[in-house]
């Protein structure tokens, strides 16, 4: 039999009998979109890591933050000092990933900036401002995983101007169109003038705050190509939260100690935590969630899977004479056993077809207030999940086709029309 007559009969199968269709799409609906939420938490902490990961030129395993809680009237610079004094920790960040910058000279950028913002646009009413900008310091600039297209380092910048008196900004990709590396923004109130000091390649990320990582959150990294970096002194810049880095060979938890001890010894109260702790941490209480949607999604799978084949198996009993006669006719059982394949996936197609825009309008609903969470979101979906869907769709029909074939071996075109069966 043919492919195409194959397809016709499925589909004149599946049109006779839009009750059985109906029901069979509904609960293959529920069954991927269980499979889709159960994919999603179980990728999400893994793409976060990823995220974070691409943003640092060190291991996960050796940075982690410090932030200061106490009331001692230590001084930032003071405090700076004390946390740079510790054995074992390279160079410490500081960094601010919320800010908005407003001065008349930066305008320009802030208009080509506008619905394109790194963190995302903010969803809300009333919202606004001007030039959407991360700060960091030196040593930040050296740990963070940024590569230029165009334009000078942090190093040469150095060697060429006083940075009490140039602050260098860096600009992400998409801002090659409107101006080149070198060209000089402005000059502020207390006399610093900030200039370009280069473009970044296109795909390099920023880092969220790392103490103000959530797990509900998607997006723990910020895209730059849109991004705009300035290179702060470190008294430019708050180190109420400090980024760390153990030294090669250096383990976090040793560094971790040495702080505490150092903190203790000069009064103050800090706390430390370390970016593969944090991790642990959601995977610890991602856990029972994950047991619990695998259960649903199996519960749900495997009843889609008995009615998928209770459907298929009455459908044959009930229209016995019309196998028969398609038996009679010269169609074979693998004719037969296709012809129900085929109504399957045309089922699970459907099903699928429905599901996505279902998902993403539920995720869209989950983030209304963070276009950064729902893009992160959809692009995992589109790269990662999708297939996964896919592949469980197609286990499941496979696995609901195989008592109706198996049926179907048990009976000849005799029978089936309705004479004595084998």
């Amino acid at each position: 039999m043919k492919f195409r007559v194959r397809i016709r009969l499925a589909t004149d199968n599946m049109v006779w009998h839009p009750g059985e269709l109906l029901g069979s799409i509904l609960l293959c609906i529920l069954s991927l979109l269980l499979t889709a939420v159960l994919f999603l938490l179980s990728d999400m902490n893994a793409n976060r890591r990823e995220q974070l990961e691409r943003c640092f030129r060190m291991e996960s395993s050796q940075i982690g933050y410090i932030k200061n809680f106490s009331e001692n009237e230590l001084d930032d610079e003071k405090y700076l000092e004390l946390v740079r004094s510790i054995d074992g920790i390279a160079p410490v960040a500081v960094y601010d990933t919320s800010h908005l910058w407003t001065v008349d000279f930066v305008s320009d950028l802030a208009e080509f900036q506008r619905g394109h913002k790194p963190r995302g646009e903010f969803n809300m009413p009333g919202i606004e401002g001007g030039l959407d900008i991360f700060e960091v310091n030196a040593a930040g600039w050296s740990m963070l995983d940024l590569e230029l297209y165009q334009g000078i380092g942090l190093d040469e910048f150095r060697e060429q101007y006083d940075m009490k008196e140039y602050v260098p900004v860096y600009l992400g990709y998409e801002y090659r169109r409107i101006v080149e590396a070198g060209t000089v923004l402005g000059t502020d109130y207390m006399g610093i003038t900030y200039i370009i000091a280069g473009i970044l390649k296109p795909g390099m990320r920023m880092p969220k705050d790392l103490d103000n990582l959530n797990e509900t959150d998607a997006a723990f990294a910020y895209p730059m190509d849109y991004g705009v970096l300035k290179v702060e002194p470190d008294f430019g810049l708050s180190t109420h939260m400090l980024t760390i880095f153990a030294e090669e060979g250096v383990s976090f938890q040793e560094v971790q100690e040495r702080i505490q001890t150092a903190a203790e010894e000069a009064g103050i109260f800090v706390e430390i935590a370390s970016l593969e702790a944090i991790f642990d941490s959601y995977d610890r209480m991602q856990r029972p969630v994950n047991r619990y949607m695998l259960q649903m999604v199996l519960v749900v799978g495997l009843t889609v899977c008995i009615l998928f084949t209770c459907y298929q198996t009455i459908s044959i009993i009930t229209r016995r004479s019309e196998y028969g006669i398609l038996y009679a006719n010269g169609a074979t059982t693998r004719d037969l056993a296709a012809i129900i394949l085929i109504e399957n996936l045309v089922k699970l197609l459907i099903a699928l077809i429905i599901m996505i825009p279902v998902f993403l309008l539920l995720v869209q609903k989950a983030y209304a207030f963070w276009s950064l969470d729902q893009s992160v979101i959809s692009q995992l979906f589109w790269s990662r999940i999708i297939w996964k869907i896919l592949s469980a769709g197609l286990g499941m029909v496979l696995l609901s086709s195989l008592l109706p074939v198996y049926t179907l071996t048990h009976y000849t075109p005799v029978s089936l029309i309705g004479g004595e069966q084998r």
